[in-house]
């Protein structure tokens, strides 16, 4: 017999049950999780700036094992809630500073407030710029330890990889392109063939697969042949970094912007069409500001194509986020007689995006 001191009958009194087994360790269980639930608090913490203390909105954190990766707000702020106490990882990432990965201990009267300062990452380039093309013999992510400078660089780009995978993650958009197609003659004359508007989700996922760039895919005019180019995701994914090599080609010109470029091509054992290039950074923020990709091996997926060649823009969608808002993709055709079309020529710009919940926190 247990006395159930806080049970009462509908006059008041207190009245006396017999609890089964089986119900006096659903009571236990529930005691304990209440007892757990009483203890759990939120972590809080800013992330700042190490030189200037200013906050670092944006920044990736976090807290391992349990939660899941989440960006600081506008003013670097960060909230776990619910956390039991024990010990944790506490990660955080920006683009061009070093990252933090420290050990907590929380306990059930264990201060929550944290000010993380993250020191900003100095990359020394090469004096010397490489332009000569490179054989890819093997292929996979930049070893640090011989080569810091293109591991650094390597791993800057990875970093605004992750923010951009985080966004589609967190904050899933939808995006609409407009689309502009024309030919280009011998003699120099513009032939337009179409102009038309894409929409697009991020849901909408088209991972990249070596020998598998090629696909029949929806288009505002019907099902229509598409060309995956990697996107800057791409770069976070191990398929497509196991299967290429990275070279730093140092400081480089782009335009009126001068640039560090990293260079990357597919692994020379691939025989299927695959794409290399380079990718562009900023050298004060290290945020990625062009990509140029071109068809390794064309006429082996696309008969009558001698190159392509595609200029990526980026842009910030959000403090350290950037976005892809332009793409200008040259198609060079195989030779042909008279005066027909030499050149292909689509871009893409950047229109809309649109957020099904408020990005700014």
């Amino acid at each position: 017999m247990v006395y159930a001191g806080d049970s009462k009958s509908p006059g008041g009194n207190p009245v006396r049950v017999r609890l089964s087994p089986r119900a006096l360790t659903t009571l236990i269980q529930a005691a304990l999780v209440t007892a757990a639930g009483a203890q759990q608090r939120s972590l809080t913490g800013t992330a700042v700036s190490a030189t200037s203390g200013e906050p670092l909105p944006f920044s990736i954190v976090a807290l391992l094992p349990g939660f899941a990766q989440r960006f600081t707000d506008q003013a670097g702020r960060f909230v776990f809630a619910g956390v039991p106490p024990g010990r944790y990882h506490l990660v955080v990432r920006q683009i061009g500073y070093y990252p933090v990965d420290t050990a907590i201990a929380l306990g059930a009267d264990s201060a929550a407030g944290l000010r993380i300062a993250l020191r900003h990452l100095p990359v020394e380039l090469p004096p010397v710029t490489v332009t000569a093309p490179q054989t890819c013999i093997a292929p996979g992510p930049p070893d640090s330890t011989t080569a810091p400078q293109l591991a650094a660089v390597f791993g800057q780009v990875i970093e605004n990889a992750r923010r951009l995978q985080l966004l589609n993650d967190s904050f899933p958009y939808e995006y609409r392109l407009q689309r502009r197609t024309w030919t280009v003659d011998r003699a120099g004359r513009d032939d337009l063939l179409r102009t038309d508007t894409l929409s697009q989700e991020t849901q909408a996922g088209w991972r990249y697969q070596p020998g598998r760039l090629m696909q029949w895919r929806p288009g505002p005019a019907g099902r229509e042949w598409f060309i995956r180019l990697p996107t800057l995701v791409d770069f976070a994914d191990s398929v497509f970094v196991g299967i290429h090599c990275f070279w730093l080609a140092g400081r480089d010109s782009l335009g009126a912007d001068t640039l560090i470029r990293l260079d990357f091509a597919p692994a020379a054992s691939l025989r299927s069409t695959d794409v290399a290039g380079a990718a562009y950074l900023d050298p004060a923020t290290y945020q990625l500001r062009y990509t140029i990709v071109r068809l390794t091996r064309p006429d082996r997926e696309m008969p009558g194509v001698s190159s392509l060649v595609a200029t990526s823009h980026f842009r910030e969608v959000a403090p350290g986020i950037p976005l892809q808002d332009h793409v200008r993709a040259v198609t060079t055709l195989a030779p042909a007689t008279g005066n027909g079309a030499v050149q292909r020529v689509e871009e893409q710009w950047l229109v809309r995006v649109s957020f099904r919940r408020p990005l700014v926190r």
